[in-house]
């Protein structure tokens, strides 16, 4: 299935711009078909694809069923932070 919609994106123009998130990040067709095994996927791809599943989690899942949270890579970034500022600085928590 993938692979076909793969080979259909081909034919259109790769900056058709598929959709834009509630933050204004623009999402063209380019990025989309950059999703193949074995490739790097750039961060922002991945944000705006949490912005996608995010918004269809709040406006179209079954209210009966269990809820899903989905997070972008900022919350990576955070946690790194303050992995490296817990490493270098044994008093931080107690500034906080």
């Amino acid at each position: 299935m993938a692979q076909i919609m793969f080979r259909c994106a081909r034919d259109k123009d790769p900056m058709e711009m598929l959709f834009e998130t509630e933050s204004g990040d623009i999402m063209d067709r380019v990025y989309f078909e950059g999703m193949c095994p074995n490739h790097k996927i750039h961060p922002f791809v991945i944000d705006c694809w949490a912005a996608v599943l995010k918004f269809e989690e709040e406006n179209v899942r079954n209210k009966k069923s269990s809820p899903c949270v989905f997070f972008n890579t900022q919350i990576m970034k955070n946690y790194w932070i303050l992995q490296y500022l817990l490493s270098k600085d044994s008093d931080f928590l107690m500034r906080l």
